[in-house]
C-alpha cells in the first residue's frame, strides 16, 4: 500500500482518533516502512510532541499504537513536521530510483533488505538505506519533492558501533 493510501487509513482508525483526543500538540515527522525480499511491512507513523519530546508510533498492518518514546534528535532542536501534501514521489518511484543508482554503482551489491523513511530534515526528503549481502550500507537521500538525489554513501556494516583505539 502506498504512503498517502496508509497514512489516510491510519487517520480513520479509532485508535489514531483516541490518540487525537489528548494528543492535538502531536504532529506527523515521519513514515517509514522496510521491504526484504518480497516481504513488505506496513508503514510506521511517527507524531511528536514538542512539549513533552517524545514521538508516539503508529503501524498501519493492522492499526497498532505503540508506547511513547523519547525522540531521536540533537540536544536543544525540534523535529520539523512533515507534510505529506507537499510529497509528490512514491516509494514505488523512490525504491527503482535506488535501484537504478545500485545498478549503475554498485553492480555487485545484491539487495537483501530496504529500509525507507520519509522525512524533513533540511527539506523533505527520503532517506534511503539498501542494505546488501556483502554487509554494505547504501544510503540515498532523494527530495521528496523533485526526485533529485541530494546525496549517496557506502559504508560497512561492520564498521557501525566500533571503537575507534
Amino acid at each position: 500500500m502506498e504512503i498517502k493510501k496508509a497514512y489516510e487509513n491510519l487517520l480513520s482508525s479509532e485508535e489514531y482518533k483516541s490518540f487525537l483526543k489528548n494528543e492535538k500538540k502531536s504532529y506527523l515527522t515521519h513514515a517509514a516502512i522496510i521491504t526484504e525480499a518480497s516481504k513488505k511491512d506496513g508503514w510506521e507513523f511517527g507524531f511528536y510532541n514538542k512539549e513533552t519530546d517524545k514521538i508516539t508510533t503508529f503501524t498501519t498492518n493492522p492499526v497498532k499504537r505503540h508506547p511513547e518514546d523519547e525522540a531521536f534528535k540533537k540536544e536543544g532542536t525540534t523535529i520539523k513536521k512533515l507534510d505529506l501534501g507537499k510529497v509528490e514521489t512514491t516509494y514505488k518511484e523512490i525504491t527503482s530510483l535506488a535501484e537504478q543508482y545500485r545498478k549503475k554503482n554498485h553492480t555487485s551489491e545484491q539487495i537483501i533488505k530496504i529500509i525507507a523513511i520519509l522525512q524533513h530534515l533540511h527539506k523533505q526528503l527520503w532517506n534511503i538505506t539498501l542494505i546488501t549481502r556483502s554487509f554494505s550500507i547504501i544510503n540515498l537521500k532523494i527530495d521528496a519533492k523533485t526526485k533529485e538525489m541530494l546525496s549517496a554513501s557506502k559504508s560497512s556494516i561492520m564498521d557501525l558501533g566500533v571503537d575507534k583505539f
